[in-house]
């Protein structure tokens, strides 16, 4: 393996389970900016010295879609940004963007592409870990009377379900593996997304779950074994979240009633004031539809207008909101233009092109959900797909190691 690709993998893998968070916190160092720079160190000597042209994912149209509406979002948000305020969502927003181009020069075959998604895998297991252990401190604590929500090391559990359910959404392209080995793999990584995302009681991140799993309904039926493993890990957890009813107080600080269409929790419908903090944003919109307000200024057109002083929580008002009419119409076109083309991006591997027909379903009842999501490095990484899978199908003939069977 090359050693930016090495480099590049063990990124992805920190990017998921958020390592530069816990680095800092124990040590005072960001791990995530140093792979950076290192790995971009490995690939600039590696162009340098190719004999031939490693930079064939710019031939793919897809890349200049994807680039024009990050361009276009970055300036008009610029406009009339505050950067005293948006500096750290700027930030961001570039390195996600730095990272989708890391994916896309480095990545130059199918395995290169398939050993970068099985480092998402191996991912979840960290995850779970993550949230479980928060959550058995959590509730070994003398006197814990709150409630409690798994975050692992994220911001918190809205961010940390959502990466899980990006990776329950990459474990269904090696369910159809020949390869025992990495149907395993993908198996275990399913079943830490669903303990994890279950943890984060995060009502968005179970939503993104159900429509993945409707999504993937054929990998379910296709093996017996993998439905009755289903079948019996969705008891299993049925049985740990309602087990109030069997008396077991150790999981009574599950906020399950978050679930419900009433919620007692600050005294809020299952909404938890999003149709509120949306409404707000599209106020924000209609008074500067053009080119918006800028990156930090949300907060103060929303307290000027006295209304829910709060984001938007969706990423279109946001866009909206931020940057106005011409971003917002660049980011439907580039989810409309990547999944007309997945076919084409994908050949005739019938699993990546489910994959990446699916992705964008899920990056837009995502963008419904969560308003920080074009902050999220995961995110770009997965984009980088689509090119990079038009990369080896179109110039690289190296047999697969996920050997999916084709249909």
């Amino acid at each position: 393996m090359r050693k930016s690709l090495l480099l590049l993998n063990i990124l992805v893998f920190a990017a998921f389970t958020d390592l530069t968070t816990f680095t800092v916190a124990k040590s005072g160092v960001p791990a995530a900016p140093i792979l950076f720079i290192i790995a971009s160190g490995f690939l600039l000597y590696e162009l340098a010295t190719s004999a031939s042209y490693p930079l064939v994912g710019y031939r793919d149209p897809r890349t200049y879609v994807i680039i024009s509406f990050f361009l276009v979002y970055l300036t008009t948000g610029l406009i009339h940004a505050d950067l005293s305020k948006a500096y750290y969502d700027i930030y961001m927003l570039l390195i996600g963007f730095f990272i989708f181009h890391l994916v896309l020069v480095t990545v130059r075959s199918r395995r290169d592409l398939d050993g970068m998604l099985l480092a998402i895998l191996l991912s979840a297991p960290v995850l779970a870990l993550q949230g479980g252990y928060e959550f058995f401190q959590a509730v070994s604590r003398a006197g814990f009377d709150g409630y409690f929500r798994a975050g692992g090391w994220w911001p918190g559990p809205n961010e940390y379900a959502l990466v899980m359910a990006l990776v329950y959404l990459v474990s269904f392209y090696f369910l159809d593996s020949e390869e025992k080995l990495l149907r395993r793999v993908g198996y275990m990584s399913q079943l830490c997304a669903c303990a994890g995302i279950l943890l984060s009681m995060s009502r968005g991140g179970l939503i993104v779950f159900l429509i993945i799993s409707l999504l993937g309904w054929r990998s379910f039926w296709r093996r017996k074994s993998y439905f009755i493993v289903s079948i019996a890990t969705a008891a299993a957890i049925y049985l740990i979240v309602f087990a109030n009813v069997f008396g077991v107080e150790v999981f009574n600080s599950i906020p399950v009633e978050r679930l419900f269409l009433s919620s007692d929790l600050e005294g809020s419908d299952i909404s938890n004031g999003r149709i509120q903090a949306a409404i707000g944003g599209l106020l924000i919109y209609a008074q500067h539809p053009v080119a918006g307000v800028g990156f930090g200024n949300i907060l103060v057109y929303a307290d000027a207008l006295n209304y829910y002083k709060t984001y938007s929580h969706n990423m279109f008002i946001e866009i909206m909101a931020a940057g106005g009419t011409l971003p917002l119409l660049c980011y439907l076109f580039m989810l409309g233009y990547l999944w007309h083309t997945a076919k084409n991006a994908a050949g005739a591997d019938c699993a990546m092109r489910r994959m990446l027909r699916h992705y964008v379903v899920v990056i837009i009842t995502m963008s419904i959900f969560a308003h920080y999501l074009l902050l999220m490095k995961p995110l770009w990484i997965l984009l980088a797909l689509f090119p990079a899978s038009a990369q080896y199908f179109r110039y690289n003939k190296l047999a697969p190691i996920n050997g999916s069977i084709p249909r």
